[in-house]
């Protein structure tokens, strides 16, 4: 004889069971993997971008370094160049 479950009961089961088996998102709803930290709006691609913008032909290192992007690399003549981004505003520094 099949059991009948009263309705409460089956709306809290199917509940929890979505629930147990949904992921939990970040606050910003983003995976957390991939999540920036707050204070970084410039991204690994808008650095690169502003890097060539500032003459930087071949990128040789860049590495985020607190709210910076530190880029170093060589111009069109194969000299040496090296730029600070701030990774929130944007601002270039030599």
């Amino acid at each position: 004889m099949p059991m009948i479950i009263g309705g409460m009961a089956c709306l809290s089961f199917l509940f929890l069971a979505t629930a147990s088996a949904t992921p939990a998102a970040s606050p910003v709803g983003m995976d957390r993997s991939t999540a920036k930290p707050p204070y970084i709006r410039i991204d690994q691609r808008q650095a690169r971008d502003i890097a060539w913008d500032y003459g930087i032909t071949r990128i040789e290192e860049m590495a985020l370094s607190g709210s910076r992007w530190e880029i170093a690399g060589r111009d069109s003549e194969d000299e040496e160049i090296a730029l600070d981004i701030d990774a929130h505003s944007g601002e270039v520094s030599r």
